[in-house]
């Protein structure tokens, strides 16, 4: 019980001494951290909101053992000084230090356009004389775009942008980092490495830019009932409209006294499948395989604008049945 009392006294007297010495192990920076491609982007999610986007640099040669997002913070400051909100780097290269994004998302209490100052401070847990770093945000980094998706395009090639200049910051001879990739009609960040950067750098920015992932998450508008019509009928009809094959086509039909696409029907569609029929009668001894073959070849013609809709819908009703006939009544 003695020696439990003097251990008690010893931490009492000694941990107060040595914590300082713990807490204060960061040491400044190689030099000045800095805030750079500052972006403001307005109506990302909903209209209102404003998005504060950047690149950073928080230089250290020999890497803290302490991560970034515990001795640094972004704060965004008004004209007034009072603090709108706060964002810490992301940890993922160099343990969050040196180059880096990062983004501060509001939905109301920021204005588009405003008076502000992005500042990077140092915790005072880690430092012994704290600093910070002020930056103001001009009025040429706020975006111009008219729309929504103008300014989900412009933060997408902003990402784009930081990209590129952080893999060619964190490449080294042997290794390539590489956070973009080709998708099937732009340029996307790369899965998983971009993505997972990015995600965490800038909270929530597949939402923001939906265009910058390979696979999206497009709600389902149940709201209101659809109104189905026939705009895409008309579209396939009026494919080679005023064209040499659409002069062609409909001069055929006057002759006989029919519309264009319903001699196109009977004088190609209808023979085709009817070959492939036969072809599949004699070869497999069913039919079957001609009736597929037969089902694309109606599906594209009609596409092709030379089959009115009447008769297609006619024929895959028919197809419907006889798969009908097959399945529950043929099989036994």
């Amino acid at each position: 019980m003695k020696y439990l009392k003097i251990a008690v006294l010893l931490m009492f007297f000694i941990l107060p001494a040595v914590m300082p010495s713990v807490a204060l192990a960061v040491d400044p920076p190689a030099s000045t951290p800095s805030v750079t491609n500052v972006h403001g982007f307005g109506y990302l999610i909903e209209e209102g909101d404003v998005l504060i986007y950047g690149d950073y640099d928080i230089p250290y040669t020999t890497l803290p053992d302490v991560p970034a997002n515990l001795t640094y913070t972004f704060r965004l400051l008004d004209s007034d000084g009072n603090e709108m909100g706060a964002v810490v780097p992301y940890v993922y290269f160099d343990y969050g230090y040196n180059t880096g994004a990062f983004g501060l998302y509001f939905d109301g209490a920021v204005t588009f356009g405003g008076d502000y100052t992005i500042r990077i401070s140092q915790n005072p847990a880690y430092f012994a004389t704290p600093q910070n770093y002020d930056y103001a945000i001009s009025s040429s980094a706020w975006s111009t775009a008219a729309t929504h998706e103008e300014s989900q395009t412009e933060l997408a090639v902003a990402v784009i942008s930081t990209a590129e200049r952080l893999g060619t910051e964190y490449s080294t001879g042997n290794v390539t980092i590489n956070l973009l990739e080709s998708g099937l009609t732009d340029t996307v960040l790369s899965s998983p490495l971009g993505e997972t950067y990015f995600r965490g750098a800038v909270y929530g920015i597949q939402v923001m830019a939906p265009d910058l992932f390979m696979y999206q998450i497009i709600p389902y508008d149940s709201s209101e009932d659809r109104v189905w019509g026939d705009n895409q009928s008309e579209n396939y009809t009026g494919r080679y409209e005023g064209t040499d094959i659409g002069t062609g086509v409909e001069a055929t039909g006057v002759q006989f006294g029919m519309t264009g696409t319903a001699v196109m029907a009977l004088a190609f569609a209808f023979p085709v499948c009817l070959g492939f029929i036969i072809v599949s009668a004699k070869k497999f001894h069913k039919t079957e395989p001609g009736f597929l073959i037969s089902a694309l070849v109606v599906l594209m013609v009609y596409m092709m604008g030379w089959m009115p809709a009447a008769i297609f819908a006619t024929i895959y009703q028919l197809c419907g049945i006889y798969v009908a006939y097959v399945w529950f009544y043929a099989r036994g």
